[in-house]
């Protein structure tokens, strides 16, 4: 009876807390609704009012007078990164979800933000990550130690479907959704990931009784901050305790994970920051715009092209009928029709009865300054990311494939620097996994502890690069590099996408079958 009352309580808190949620945004939505029914008017400039001649005049103002950073822009104050918070973009888990909204409708409906968000992802993980564990000492308790520590890292990646597979989800979701947030929870078959949604990543309703078990574990004398789900100490944003799951957002389903359990990789924010932000946050109203325009000059494009033919040299309706007596249709003028119309042949052909008929923008000498500006909002989009015209155009004709991807170009770099983030955190992510095994008792008969084992062992994590490679000019240096003793067999195998034990087991077979 006891713990249904607490679960009536726990559903009557979240449902107060939902209303207030809607309460505060219903506001703003009424206010979008308005402003989207509105006839919208537009005007290359502003003006003020004076009086002249005894009446007002506006007198027009250059827009670039009157628009500045300072008309929108907000002050920077000392609250903006209190608790957690990224003010003035967002300062609660609400705001939050509507820009991860925004982005997520992008990166499935539109095809500017899909072609984008695919050549990021394939850029940055390619053919997939490479994983090895190395010794830093020869001996043959640490090749023992060495052996059972990849054992476990292939475990780990076999049965979690890791490798392409979920690192393209991962990377994928981090840049649409701002964050990665992986999970870690240890069973009898090893160690289960667990990919975490951000909305389930929020505020527990009631933290005291994990604030008592923080603070009985950790002999906390600090109060703690529970702002978008993550454990903090009050007033430091960068100090995490723990992260509060609840799983789909059922009140009933949650979970507690110190940081020794759980990965977060924030993108575009700053560490005291407790949540990330999306990539699309700053170009998504340029992507809709240019996907606007776009549709738009299709449809205009569209509908000229159905016109077969303009008739305005004809005063009146021809004697005894119409101009639809042409086509063989009926009548659709009446008796004095200001214009005819009808369908030949799929298309339109008008009669203005000696009106003056203007064609519109997309027939004339201007249609090719609409393409113009396409192109110059999208190659404005490509910027956020340092990507190459042809990438989000679909144009090449500006573009020299070589120079784009070699050694040192912008979006080279970018991508270069990315992998290097994710490179770290999933390393990062590999020695939590190891600490668990450790704990399971799987390096046991090894006999070391697990700070010998942080110093005995290396994690290495590759990528492949998005620059041009000369094959050949990087093997010679690679050999050279093996000889001289700094590169080892298994560095060389993955610099050139080859898993060495597998190439060792083919080798094996070769000489077995001769």
């Amino acid at each position: 009876m006891q713990e249904e009352s607490q679960s009536w309580v726990s559903r009557e808190q979240e449902l107060r807390a939902e209303i207030e949620v809607r309460s505060r945004l219903q506001p703003l939505r009424d206010h979008l609704v308005e402003a989207a029914s509105r006839p919208q008017q537009v005007r290359e400039s502003l003006g003020d009012v004076r009086l002249a001649h005894g009446r007002a005049v506006q007198r027009p103002i250059d827009f670039y007078e009157s628009v500045s950073l300072e008309s929108w822009a907000t002050p920077d104050v000392a609250t903006n990164r209190k608790d957690g918070h990224y003010g003035p973009v967002f300062r609660s888990e609400a705001e939050l979800a509507l820009f991860r909204g925004i982005a997520r409708a992008l990166a499935d409906g539109d095809e500017t933000a899909v072609g984008v968000l695919g050549n990021l992802v394939h850029y940055v993980v390619h053919t997939g990550f490479t994983y090895a564990v190395n010794a830093t000492e020869k001996s043959a308790s640490v090749d023992l130690l060495r052996d059972e520590a990849r054992r476990c890292v292939e475990e780990f990646l076999a049965r979690n479907e890791w490798e392409l597979g979920f690192e393209e989800e991962l990377v994928k979701d981090s840049i649409v959704d701002g964050e990665l947030l992986i999970a870690l929870e240890a069973d009898a078959d090893g160690v289960r990931a667990r990919h975490v949604e951000p909305a389930w990543l929020t505020q527990p309703l009631d933290p005291r009784l994990l604030e008592e078990e923080l603070r009985r574990r950790h002999r906390l004398s600090h109060p703690l901050d529970w702002r978008y789900g993550v454990a903090t100490r009050q007033g430091d944003a960068s100090d995490v305790y723990g992260y509060f799951v609840r799983w789909n957002g059922d009140a009933e389903q949650w979970s507690f994970y110190p940081p020794s359990r759980f990965l977060q990789l924030k993108r575009n924010v700053p560490r005291h920051v407790k949540r990330g932000l999306s990539d699309f946050y700053p170009v998504s109203g340029r992507i809709v715009g240019a996907t606007e325009l776009l549709s738009r000059m299709g449809t205009g494009a569209g509908i000229q092209a159905s016109i077969a033919l303009i008739i305005k040299n004809a005063s009146s309706l021809p004697s005894g009928g119409s101009i639809e007596s042409l086509a063989g249709g009926p009548s659709l003028a009446g008796d004095n029709p200001t214009f005819a119309a009808s369908n030949w042949r799929n298309g339109e052909v008008i009669d203005t009865f000696g009106r003056e008929f203007q064609a519109g923008p997309m027939a004339g000498a201007q249609a090719g300054n609409f393409v113009q500006i396409l192109q110059a909002m999208r190659r404005a989009t490509g910027v956020r990311w340092s990507m190459p015209e042809h990438m989000i155009s679909g144009d090449a004709s500006n573009n020299n494939y070589a120079s784009i991807l070699e050694a040192g170009a912008p979006f080279t770099r970018a991508i270069e620097s990315a992998q290097q983030k994710y490179i770290t955190a999933f390393e990062t992510l590999l020695w939590r996994v190891l600490r668990i095994y450790f704990e399971q008792g799987r390096f046991r008969r090894c006999g070391f502890a697990w700070r010998q084992i942080r110093r005995l062992l290396a994690m290495t994590i590759e990528a492949t690069s998005p620059a041009v490679r000369d094959k050949e000019k990087e093997l010679r240096v690679a050999q050279s590099l093996r000889e001289s003793g700094v590169m080892s067999r298994r560095t060389l195998a993955s610099r050139f996408d080859l898993d060495l034990d597998e190439e060792r087991r083919n080798e094996a077979n070769e000489e077995s079958q001769h």
